[in-house]
C-alpha cells in the first residue's frame, strides 16, 4: 500500500508491548489516523507498520505547528514466532491493537548413538 523511502518518513507512533502467556499485546499510539491510511504486515518475529496522517488544515497558512503528520513507518521485533494466521487488530480512539498470538512451539529429542549407529531423532510436544 505504503512504498516509502528513507527520507519519507516524518514521525514513528509510540508503541507499548505487553508480553501475556502465549501471546503478546501490541498498542500503537495512532491519534487521527484512519484505519484506511494504516498499512500493517505481521512476519514471524515482527510486525511493520506503515502509512499516513494527513494535516488537519491542509490549505490554511499555519503560525504554528506541533501535532506530527506525514508518512509514519515502525518495526517492532517480538521475542519469540508469532502464529500469523492467528493475528487481529483493531483501531479504537486512535490506538492500534494487535494481538499477536505465539506460535506453538515443538522440542526435539536426540539420542546419540555410538558410532556408526544411525542417528534418532523423535518430535515432542
Amino acid at each position: 500500500m505504503f512504498l516509502l523511502r528513507e527520507g519519507d518518513i516524518s514521525w514513528t507512533p509510540a508503541v507499548d508491548i505487553y508480553e501475556a502467556e502465549n501471546l503478546w499485546l501490541l498498542f500503537v499510539e495512532l491519534p487521527g489516523v484512519s484505519s484506511d491510511d494504516i498499512d500493517v504486515t505481521v512476519y514471524p518475529e515482527s510486525v511493520l507498520i506503515r502509512g499516513i496522517k494527513t494535516p488537519p488544515a491542509k490549505a490554511l497558512s499555519a503560525e504554528k505547528i506541533e501535532i506530527y503528520t506525514g508518512y509514519f513507518h515502525r518495526e517492532i521485533h517480538i521475542p519469540g514466532r508469532i502464529s500469523i494466521a492467528e493475528v487481529t487488530a483493531s483501531l479504537k480512539n486512535g490506538i492500534l491493537s494487535l494481538i499477536l498470538p505465539a506460535e506453538e512451539q515443538t522440542s526435539v529429542r536426540i539420542t546419540v548413538n555410538k558410532p556408526g549407529e544411525p542417528i534418532e531423532i523423535e518430535k515432542g510436544d
